[in-house]
């Protein structure tokens, strides 16, 4: 026999604890401490829920029974009562909604800190001011859509692309940051499998790649012979560079407490290695006399100072070598490091392991790498002896 409805006497008077039916999935639920509250329990999908709807005497029996008659309506209308509720507390939170230019501003605030190079922070602002905000700018990030961040990035899909591909990354990257910081419900509209993927052509397999331009390793002692004749410190680094096979950022910023003389390494800190990782570099007899050339001309914490006090060689150091003297040559500074793997590649007598490592590329096999680091320094030391006499031979007419 079905209970009859509550009444609002009945609802202040009752001490006892336990459930009270009034009507239509509304009930009273009495705690052992005497604390009331009020639930709505309706049906969906064959699943039963509770709905809070707050605490007696906050909310009346009549009330109750009105937030219960609105909750019967959006089921009539195919909606979850307790999901619409959720939607309805997240836009109050968001008010407006956070809009994608300060989530930039907050998103980089909270990760740069892991970046070893103080310009990634002025790369993502740049990009994404030129390409993104004057489209996603003033909208809340709870409101950017797919198709939105496909019309921002279909202007330079094609001729553009690796541009196109950053942005579409730190656009990603901001809006992972507002869904986990509550300003955005997922997924992110800027993920391509399964989104973007759907609005741009997938350039993966007809995009070619553009390699950095490589100088033949059979011209190479010519042109570092060149070298030696230059003066200054960019014309030392870019022999260093050449005969450590580094990075260009690795050389310039290069420092002396970096070098250890007796044992011949110098060893570039994790915070300017790509890998993140210590790299040791077993220095060849060449190199160290490049070392020494540069010692003699200064007293500065960097190797190759740069035209400003203690700081290093600056970005376009190199890149102004080539073109004051050698604007002949198609070559890029970071090629260099192409020019040496296929000189020890084409020796035919340094494992794999050795030119890999030379080059600081990470090893995928974890237990392979594990080899390596313990055996890198005894494997590489020839090779990079031996690279130091094949550039510094006299070249031949």
């Amino acid at each position: 026999m079905a209970s009859k409805p509550l009444t609002a006497r009945r609802v202040e008077t009752i001490k006892t604890p336990g459930t009270y039916i009034d009507s239509d999935g509304l009930r009273l639920v009495v705690g052992k401490t005497g604390r009331k509250r009020w639930a709505y329990r309706y049906m969906r999908d064959s699943k039963s829920t509770d709905l809070g709807l707050g605490s007696y005497p906050s909310v009346s029996l009549q009330q109750a029974r009105l937030d219960r008659d609105s909750h019967k309506r959006l089921l009539a209308q195919g909606i979850d009562p307790k999901l619409q509720r959720d939607i309805d507390a997240r836009r109050a939170k968001l008010g407006d909604g956070l809009v994608f230019t300060e989530a930039i501003t907050q998103c980089l605030d909270a990760i740069e800190g892991g970046w070893s190079n103080a310009k990634h922070r002025a790369q993502w602002h740049r990009t994404l001011a030129i390409y993104a905000e004057p489209t996603l700018g003033p909208l809340p990030v709870c409101e950017v859509t797919s198709r939105q961040i496909a019309a921002v990035l279909q202007p330079i899909w094609t001729t553009k692309h690796e541009t196109a591909m950053r942005v579409r990354q730190r656009i990603e990257r901001v809006l992972s940051w507002a869904i986990a910081m509550g300003y955005a419900d997922g997924p992110n509209p800027a993920i391509w499998r399964g989104s973007l993927e759907h609005l741009l052509p997938n350039l993966k397999r007809s995009h070619q790649v553009q390699h950095f331009a490589a100088l033949p390793y059979a011209d190479v002692p010519t042109f570092y012979h060149a070298l030696t004749s230059l003066n200054g410190f960019a014309a030392l680094g870019f022999r260093f560079l050449l005969l450590t096979a580094c990075r260009t950022s690795e050389a310039r910023l290069a420092q002396w407490e970096e070098i250890n003389w007796d044992q011949g390494i110098w060893t570039i800190p994790a915070t300017r290695m790509k890998s993140r990782r210590p790299h040791a570099v077993p220095l060849s007899t060449e190199a160290c006399r490049v070392l020494m050339a540069a010692q003699a001309k200064q007293h500065s914490v960097f190797i190759f100072p740069g035209t400003k006090r203690d700081c290093g060689l600056s970005d376009g150091a190199f890149l102004r070598i080539l073109k004051k003297y050698f604007s002949e040559l198609q070559m890029t500074p970071h090629g260099c490091r192409s020019t040496f793997r296929d000189w020890a590649e084409e020796q035919g007598k340094y494992t794999r392991h050795a030119i890999e490592m030379s080059l600081a590329h990470t090893v995928q096999n974890h237990v392979e790498g594990a080899y390596l680091r313990t055996s890198v320094l005894t494997m590489r030391r020839p090779l990079m002896e031996d690279w130091g006499c094949y550039l510094s031979q006299v070249p031949h007419d």
